[in-house]
């Protein structure tokens, strides 16, 4: 089963057709052409050079608006699409990198693009959209909005989850039907081992406890664990001649037992009035893994602070990611950095995400995403130069970015 789905919002017959194979969409604006779809869907069988070759039938005057698409899965799980675009028709695409998009409506023939790392896609045509989503596996229907997207996981989760559920009641019968175990008994040479003492700092919590509840006695099972050195608290005490003799010496627990059961002072019901509770163990080790955690650092501060200055005297600060575009989007936020959106309206020249500006440690980079007409940097003393598109590109304060409409962009510093 192929990981991603198509779907469709209809739309009233007689303009936008979808047809629909495996791994291949055409939406074409057809008119009153009722023999198209039988026609595209066998073209679409032979791929997008023999569907292009169905639509100039009658030569180049009469071919209508058209988006032919065709996606093949990568090793990483997403898509590499490959589009022919004319007219009204918009593809979006997004991807790990970020979004763009193909559009046509000023070209003479028709558009070709290729773009690899897609993780979900879009067709728009200009028609009435409706709110529902429909599955469509093959076929022809007319459409306002063809989409590409991931398959969700939802019924998979649900029968691992019930399968895990019947196991694990499984197991819960089976160990209620198993009977009463038998005591291994103790091997002779174990028996005859003396007692050892035992330190404060190898007594775990629950070993206190159980000391305390009368649980200390050897059992059967003392073989099948190590041995440990029992003394009393007070014999693990340490004293201030020992502290001399051995400086640097003792286990920190020790220590620490041994300066509490010191100031200690005698309770009602209390044997000795040294016993040292769990809470007491608990607060003490607390304290030093306080004490030997060191201190964060507070967070270095920006040692520049640039903004971007548009030709309408606007400014924009880059304390986070600003996208620009002529009614830019985002669909996936990559990091969980939600970037600011700088809209350009009225310049028909600039795609609708166009270029996206970041900035790295004390470099600031602009990134051309896929955009129509491209993005020009201009450096301090140089000619423009094209940046490549979906690459970041570093530049310096004064740079001067043109998106090929009216406005331009100044990266400034405070």
């Amino acid at each position: 089963m192929s990981a991603h789905v198509v779907r469709y919002h209809a739309a009233a017959p007689g303009r936008w057709l979808a047809v629909v194979t495996d791994g291949r969409a055409a939406v074409v604006h057809t008119g009153a052409d009722a023999q198209l779809a039988g026609d595209l869907d066998t073209a679409l069988a032979g791929g997008l050079p023999t569907a292009l070759d169905r639509l100039l039938r009658d030569g180049i005057a009469s071919l209508p608006s058209f988006a032919l698409l065709e996606w093949t899965p990568d090793l990483d799980g997403t898509l590499e699409v490959h589009g022919l675009l004319r007219g009204e028709a918009i593809v979006e695409l997004a991807g790990a990198s970020g979004d763009s998009e193909w559009e046509a409506s000023g070209v003479t023939t028709w558009l070709e693009q290729r773009t690899a790392g897609v993780t979900s896609l879009r067709i728009d045509v200009p028609d009435d959209a409706d709110a529902m989503a429909l599955p469509l596996g093959a076929g022809a229907v007319w459409v306002s909005r063809l989409t590409v997207s991931e398959r969700g996981s939802a019924a998979s989760a649900t029968k691992t989850s019930g399968a895990a559920a019947a196991q694990n009641a499984g197991s819960a019968r089976a160990a209620t039907e198993v009977g009463p175990t038998v005591p291994l008994a103790a091997p002779a040479a174990q028996a005859a081992v003396a007692p050892l003492e035992q330190t404060i700092a190898d007594l775990s919590d629950t070993a206190m406890l159980d000391e305390r509840r009368g649980f200390g006695a050897q059992t059967a099972y003392d073989h099948l664990f190590d041995a440990t050195i029992v003394r009393t608290i007070e014999e693990a005490a340490v004293r201030a001649d020992d502290a001399e003799a051995a400086p640097g010496g003792g286990h920190p627990d020790a220590l620490e037992a041994g300066a509490l059961a010191a100031t200690a002072e005698p309770q009602a019901g209390d044997h000795d009035g040294l016993t040292i509770t769990t809470a007491d163990l608990a607060a003490m080790r607390g304290n030093r893994a306080e004490a030997s955690t060191p201190r964060a650092s507070a967070a270095p501060t920006p040692s520049h602070q640039y903004f971007l200055k548009l030709s309408t005297g606007a400014e924009h600060d880059l304390d986070r990611p600003v996208l620009v575009g002529r009614a830019p989007s985002v669909s996936q936020v990559p990091g969980g950095s939600l970037p600011t959106l700088l809209a350009l309206s009225g310049e028909p020249d600039v795609s609708r995400n166009h270029a996206r500006f970041d900035v790295e440690g004390d470099t600031v980079l602009v990134t051309d995403l896929h955009s129509r007409n491209g993005t020009a940097v201009t450096l301090p003393g140089k000619a423009p130069q094209l940046v490549r598109k979906g690459e970041p590109t570093p530049v310096v304060t004064g740079a001067v970015i043109d998106f090929g409409g009216g406005t331009t962009i100044t990266v400034c510093e405070r």
